[in-house]
Protein backbone atom coordinates (compact mmCIF):
# COMPACT_ATOMS: atom_id res chain seq x y z
CA UNK A 1 0.00 0.00 0.00
CA UNK A 2 1.68 3.47 -0.88
CA UNK A 3 2.66 5.87 1.56
CA UNK A 4 0.63 8.75 0.72
CA UNK A 5 -2.73 7.28 1.44
CA UNK A 6 -4.07 8.83 4.57
CA UNK A 7 -6.12 5.87 5.72
CA UNK A 8 -2.87 3.95 6.02
CA UNK A 9 -1.04 4.11 9.07
CA UNK A 10 1.67 1.84 11.48
CA UNK A 11 1.66 1.95 15.20
CA UNK A 12 4.54 1.28 17.21
CA UNK A 13 6.98 0.43 14.37
CA UNK A 14 9.69 -1.82 16.27
CA UNK A 15 12.96 -2.95 14.50
CA UNK A 16 12.26 -6.49 14.02
CA UNK A 17 14.91 -8.98 14.97
CA UNK A 18 15.34 -11.66 12.25
CA UNK A 19 15.54 -14.16 14.36
CA UNK A 20 12.65 -13.55 16.47
CA UNK A 21 9.91 -15.31 14.62
CA UNK A 22 6.41 -13.59 14.17
CA UNK A 23 3.86 -13.71 13.07
CA UNK A 24 1.43 -11.52 11.18
CA UNK A 25 -2.34 -11.58 10.72
CA UNK A 26 -4.97 -9.20 8.88
CA UNK A 27 -8.23 -8.87 10.72
CA UNK A 28 -11.49 -6.24 10.29
CA UNK A 29 -11.25 -5.63 14.41
CA UNK A 30 -10.31 -6.76 17.96
CA UNK A 31 -13.03 -8.65 18.74
CA UNK A 32 -13.12 -8.31 22.67
CA UNK A 33 -11.18 -7.15 25.67
CA UNK A 34 -10.39 -9.89 28.36
CA UNK A 35 -8.85 -7.48 30.40
CA UNK A 36 -6.53 -4.24 30.96
CA UNK A 37 -3.72 -5.23 33.81
CA UNK A 38 -1.38 -2.80 35.58
CA UNK A 39 1.63 -4.21 37.08
CA UNK A 40 4.29 -2.90 39.62
CA UNK A 41 7.67 -2.95 38.87
CA UNK A 42 11.00 -2.76 40.84
CA UNK A 43 13.17 0.63 41.01
CA UNK A 44 16.23 -1.05 40.33
CA UNK A 45 15.89 -4.11 38.56
CA UNK A 46 12.71 -3.36 36.35
CA UNK A 47 11.59 -6.86 36.68
CA UNK A 48 7.26 -7.38 37.76
CA UNK A 49 6.70 -7.64 40.81
CA UNK A 50 4.53 -10.34 41.73
CA UNK A 51 3.15 -10.25 45.34
CA UNK A 52 0.12 -7.78 46.27
CA UNK A 53 0.91 -4.21 46.80
CA UNK A 54 -1.58 -3.09 49.62
CA UNK A 55 1.03 -1.56 51.67
CA UNK A 56 3.08 1.19 51.24
CA UNK A 57 6.29 -0.93 51.56
CA UNK A 58 6.82 -3.40 48.94
CA UNK A 59 9.93 -5.94 48.59
CA UNK A 60 11.33 -7.41 44.96
CA UNK A 61 10.55 -10.78 44.18
CA UNK A 62 13.65 -11.12 41.95
CA UNK A 63 16.01 -13.01 44.50
CA UNK A 64 18.73 -11.73 43.00
CA UNK A 65 17.62 -7.89 43.48
CA UNK A 66 15.61 -8.04 47.04
CA UNK A 67 15.45 -4.46 47.04
CA UNK A 68 12.66 -3.01 49.88
CA UNK A 69 10.90 -0.14 48.28
CA UNK A 70 8.21 2.63 48.38
CA UNK A 71 5.30 1.46 46.36
CA UNK A 72 4.02 4.89 45.20
CA UNK A 73 7.77 5.02 43.81
CA UNK A 74 7.18 1.81 41.47
CA UNK A 75 6.75 2.04 37.55
CA UNK A 76 3.65 0.82 36.58
CA UNK A 77 3.47 -0.74 33.21
CA UNK A 78 -0.37 -1.73 31.62
CA UNK A 79 -0.93 -4.11 29.02
CA UNK A 80 -4.34 -5.08 27.20
CA UNK A 81 -5.11 -8.63 26.44
CA UNK A 82 -7.48 -9.13 22.97
CA UNK A 83 -9.17 -11.46 21.48
CA UNK A 84 -9.07 -11.40 17.84
CA UNK A 85 -11.73 -13.51 15.37
CA UNK A 86 -9.37 -14.82 12.53
CA UNK A 87 -11.45 -15.95 8.83
CA UNK A 88 -11.81 -19.30 9.30
CA UNK A 89 -13.97 -18.22 12.68
CA UNK A 90 -11.16 -19.00 15.22
CA UNK A 91 -10.26 -16.71 18.12
CA UNK A 92 -6.29 -15.39 18.40
CA UNK A 93 -5.43 -13.94 22.16
CA UNK A 94 -2.79 -11.61 21.97
CA UNK A 95 -1.13 -8.89 24.47
CA UNK A 96 -1.14 -5.10 23.66
CA UNK A 97 1.45 -3.10 26.03
CA UNK A 98 1.40 -0.53 27.27
CA UNK A 99 3.82 1.50 24.71
CA UNK A 100 1.79 -0.34 21.52
CA UNK A 101 -1.08 1.05 23.62
CA UNK A 102 -0.46 4.71 23.92
CA UNK A 103 1.09 4.64 20.13
CA UNK A 104 -2.47 3.70 19.32
CA UNK A 105 -4.63 5.58 21.51
CA UNK A 106 -2.60 8.86 21.41
CA UNK A 107 -3.41 8.98 25.79
CA UNK A 108 -0.83 8.37 28.18
CA UNK A 109 -2.84 4.70 29.25
CA UNK A 110 -2.38 6.19 33.49
CA UNK A 111 -5.19 8.66 32.34
CA UNK A 112 -7.70 6.13 30.58
CA UNK A 113 -10.05 3.57 32.74
CA UNK A 114 -11.50 -0.05 31.00
CA UNK A 115 -14.37 1.30 29.49
CA UNK A 116 -12.55 4.45 28.05
CA UNK A 117 -9.93 2.17 26.63
CA UNK A 118 -12.38 0.16 24.52
CA UNK A 119 -13.86 2.68 21.92
CA UNK A 120 -10.32 3.47 20.96
CA UNK A 121 -9.80 -0.24 20.20
CA UNK A 122 -13.28 -1.10 19.10
CA UNK A 123 -13.13 1.35 16.48
CA UNK A 124 -10.06 0.21 14.69
CA UNK A 125 -10.64 -1.50 11.42
CA UNK A 126 -8.86 -2.88 9.11
CA UNK A 127 -5.94 -4.17 10.93
CA UNK A 128 -2.60 -5.88 9.90
CA UNK A 129 -1.18 -7.32 13.88
CA UNK A 130 2.26 -8.81 14.00
CA UNK A 131 3.10 -11.04 17.31
CA UNK A 132 5.90 -12.71 18.67
CA UNK A 133 6.11 -16.38 19.86
CA UNK A 134 5.05 -15.39 23.06
CA UNK A 135 2.03 -13.76 21.94
CA UNK A 136 2.36 -10.70 22.39
CA UNK A 137 1.60 -7.98 19.56
CA UNK A 138 5.10 -5.96 18.22
CA UNK A 139 3.26 -4.12 15.49
CA UNK A 140 -0.14 -2.87 14.20
CA UNK A 141 -0.66 -1.27 10.57
CA UNK A 142 -4.28 0.31 10.98
CA UNK A 143 -5.75 0.74 6.92
CA UNK A 144 -8.78 2.36 8.27
CA UNK A 145 -10.19 3.70 11.55
CA UNK A 146 -14.33 4.52 12.66
CA UNK A 147 -14.95 8.01 13.16
CA UNK A 148 -14.65 8.43 16.52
Amino acid sequence: MPESNAAFKEIAIHEEDDTVDTTRVRIDKFYTIEGVHTHLYCVNCSKRIIQASSGSVIKCDNKKCNYIMRTLDCPTKSFVTVVLKQMDDSELHLCLNQEILEDVVKQDMKSLTEMELAPHLFNLRNIEVTYNADRIITNIVLFDMLAQ
